[in-house]
């Protein structure tokens, strides 16, 4: 759950080998905010305005 809301270790330290996996975890994090803010919003304006 750290790696994919991407707000880092700390204390945990990956092996180097799954180093690049938790980069593309964090970018996944960051671009399913996104995504969900935008299906949040979508929602209640189709709930106020549709």
């Amino acid at each position: 759950m750290v790696t994919f809301t991407t707000l880092g270790y700390g204390d945990i330290v990956l092996d180097q080998s799954w180093r690049l996996l938790a980069s593309f975890q964090a970018a996944t994090g960051i671009i399913m905010f996104g995504w969900t803010t935008a299906i949040l919003m979508t929602v209640v304006q189709h709930s106020y305005f549709g």
